[in-house]
């Protein structure tokens, strides 16, 4: 509640009622940073309103209305029941000062925080997942913001073309991955699947999509989910809405960058509803920007040798940017055993136009090392620490990267992603 004295010259006889008031709003800040609940924030309102009304029955009852809200949540006193008395009693006084003329008392003001894009798409979304399970539903969610964003990019170079005079050119290949943009065929793209979003066979259309832009990309060979929408449990009229939901998806020009922050949103939220299974595709943000804002990754190599949903990479080239370099000053090099998981990560950086070299297949980085002569200047991880059971007895004994040192022990891998990343 903010207090204003407009007019100069205040009347020394109110003067200590507005000290006293000053006081018990500082001691209220002081004792309850959140400040004044509403029940108590109605108690005063009360008082203001009965002063203005000048009646001894409607100052009464307002001031009973407030000892009642006190003594339900502080029903054994304590300084916080004083300083509200104390503060109500101060405002009482002031808000009698009728004659005044300069003096005005503002509401209190409830800011509404307003959500972002990513919040509002991840609560409609998180309303239609039903009885999937929650891995399932990522990789539903993230699929399709996928296709979104392929069809918008795919949408904006087609346009472009026309625009320059090359409509016989926009049905080349060629002419869109010059500019890093994925090649659609006519059944591959978003704007099909909307007009198509009703039918029956929603989740057949989107499997097709996807396996013609990953037959048509090689960047994108084993990157995106195979058949996957059509072995779902998921209602298709829940999907029909889904696609409805993400289609609000909307860019300006050619700022491509929110299909990231939405991808990135989801993932993280995905991540948190998961728990410590999360936690093996996913380092939290603020982690990732610790870690890249310390090594600093400028230019040169950048390997991650457990990568996830590839979260290291994108930071890495969210960092150059923000520093006013070129994110082709970077190599990426990364490693990711769960297949899944490195679908993730290799969607993760096509939208937003980061190329990686993730070896040939998911695979072990200790007993399938695809990455054995990188000499690496920046390596960014999050390994699985504690990691048991992570080699037999008889496995990896002599294996080139402990040359020099103990051979880590099998009841943990800790040591072993130490010297494997110094090697």
């Amino acid at each position: 509640m903010c207090v204003h004295f407009e007019k100069e010259g205040r009347a020394k006889l109110y003067s200590s009622v507005n000290i006293l008031l000053a006081s018990s709003v500082q001691q209220m800040d002081r004792h309850s940073p959140k400040g004044l609940r509403d029940d108590e924030y109605e108690a005063g309102t009360k008082i203001v309103i009965a002063r203005s009304e000048a009646t001894t029955q409607s100052i009464d009852s307002a001031f009973a209305f407030a000892f009642l809200q006190v003594n339900r949540h502080s029903p054994k006193g304590g300084l916080r029941s004083r300083v509200l008395l104390l503060f109500y009693w101060g405002l009482s006084n002031l808000c009698s000062i009728n004659t005044y003329k300069g003096f005005r008392i503002m509401p209190k003001q409830i800011k509404v925080a307003q959500k972002s894009l990513e919040e509002l798409l991840w609560d409609s979304a998180n309303k239609l997942r039903g009885t999937v399970v929650s891995y399932d539903y990522m990789n539903v969610c993230l699929g399709l913001i996928f296709l979104k964003y392929a069809g918008d990019r795919f949408d904006a170079r087609r346009a472009e073309l026309i625009a320059m005079g090359r409509e016989k050119y926009i049905d080349h290949p060629a002419f869109y991955m010059s500019e890093n943009v994925f090649y659609l065929t006519p059944v591959s793209r978003w704007s099909y699947l909307i007009e198509n979003a009703k039918k029956p066979d929603l989740p057949l259309l989107i499997d097709t999509a996807l396996a013609e832009i990953e037959k048509n990309n090689d960047a994108l060979k084993g990157a995106l989910p195979d058949n996957f929408y059509s072995r779902l449990t998921m209602d298709v009229s829940k999907l029909a809405a889904l696609v409805d939901i993400i289609n609000q998806i909307k860019i300006d020009a050619h700022d491509f960058d929110l299909f990231g922050r939405v991808y990135e949103y989801f993932l993280g939220k995905f991540a948190a509803s998961q728990g410590q299974k999360g936690g093996e595709y996913y380092t939290p943000k603020c982690i990732v920007r610790l870690l890249t804002e310390m090594i600093e990754p400028y230019k040169g190599r950048v390997y991650d040798p457990c990568c996830g949903s590839g979260g290291m990479f994108v930071q890495s080239a969210k960092f150059i940017e923000a520093h006013g370099g070129e994110t082709n000053d970077i190599a990426i090099f990364g490693q990711e055993q769960n297949s899944a998981t490195l679908k993730l990560a290799k969607m993760n950086l096509a939208i937003r136009g980061i190329s990686a070299d993730f070896g040939a297949m998911p695979a072990d980085t200790f007993s399938k090392d695809q990455h054995k002569d990188l000499k690496a200047d920046f390596i960014l991880a999050n390994p699985p620490f504690n990691l048991k059971e992570w080699r037999a007895e008889s496995e990896l004994t002599d294996d080139p990267r402990w040359n020099g040192f103990d051979v880590p022990p099998v009841g943990n891998a800790n040591y072993g992603w130490i010297l494997h990343m110094l090697s």
